[in-house]
């Protein structure tokens, strides 16, 4: 089940915060939000098989001491087995708590950069006149954030700035205050821009929509 919720007020606050950035700077801002990166099928498969080595163990023991309460055949271990199996699958498949405890978290953090890098492509967070686009990429699942600036702007910007913005909404979620920190990383991206003297140009124009987009 999902945490994080967006009211119309919230999705409000975060384009609004996009468009003021956007006023006095050539940066061409998108927030995105994932439930999650990847639907890693195979934990559940994982869990299952070994939930499934277990239990043949802690049942063939139980019957080395006669301390089964059923009679020990093919059928009962069988079915025995197969509940137990199904059982742990659905756990895992529909309970995030159990899926984390099968996933590496080195492979979340890998599906989670991997799926900021295809909203970066699919979005065309790259295709703007100055290469001044950034993505603000939050992915709820994986506890996963990530902001990631076109090369217009990384030439001239510090990767540990961009951890800054990270830490940024990474507390406003540990705080359950999401749309403060999100709303305060697009600001801290607009005094980046400045700094670094990304100011708007005469022509300039919106490239890239203000709304954040929340993929479910």
């Amino acid at each position: 089940m999902s945490n994080i919720k967006f009211t119309e007020a919230d999705k409000k606050r975060i384009e609004n915060a996009v468009k003021e950035v956007e006023k006095n700077t050539s940066g061409e801002i998108v927030t995105y939000f994932a439930r999650k990166s990847d639907n890693y099928y195979e934990a559940g498969f994982i869990a299952s098989s070994i939930s499934a080595v277990f239990a043949f163990i802690f049942i063939n023991i139980l019957s080395q001491f006669w301390l089964l309460p059923f009679e020990f055949n093919i059928l009962n271990f069988s079915v025995i087995i197969l509940t137990i199996m199904v059982l742990v699958f659905v756990l895992v498949q529909f309970i995030p708590f159990f899926k984390h405890t099968v996933i590496s978290e080195k492979r979340e953090t890998r599906m989670a950069v991997r799926r900021a890098m295809e909203v970066f492509v699919n979005e065309e967070i790259f295709n703007t006149k100055d290469r001044t686009g950034i993505l603000i990429f939050v992915s709820e699942f994986e506890h996963n954030v990530e902001v990631i600036a076109d090369t217009g702007i990384n030439k001239k910007v510090e990767q540990s700035e961009w951890n800054k913005i990270v830490e940024t909404i990474i507390n406003g979620i540990k705080n359950k205050k999401v749309t403060d920190g999100i709303v305060s990383a697009i600001e801290q991206c607009g005094e980046l821009l400045e700094k670094y003297d990304f100011a708007i140009t005469k022509n300039d124009t919106n490239e890239l929509s203000n709304e954040i987009r929340i993929e479910e």
